[in-house]
């Protein structure tokens, strides 16, 4: 059997490939949504732009750069506003 050790740069940012969804978010429990609401929430959040400059999704923002101040308040937003609704 052959195998191939990858050392990884611990210091190195998560990033996700093109095309993924994050599915944990970075500063955001979802834990006490229904599961129809943390779908919800997490499409949302893999859908909408973030207004901090970085060309990303709000979820690859908070995934990307869990630091951004930007991205967390409108994430919190976004599960508010959809938490609230019947």
């Amino acid at each position: 059997m052959n195998a191939t050790i990858e050392e990884v740069d611990q210091t190195q940012k998560l990033a996700l490939g093109s095309g993924a969804q994050a599915t944990t978010i970075p500063g955001i429990d979802l834990a006490s949504l229904s599961t129809a609401k943390r779908t919800e929430v997490l499409q949302k959040l893999n859908s909408e732009s973030c207004t901090c400059g970085c060309d990303l999704t709000v979820a690859r923002c908070r995934v990307d750069d869990p630091t951004c101040g930007v991205s967390l308040p409108l994430a919190k937003e976004i599960v508010k506003q959809i938490a609230a609704t019947p």
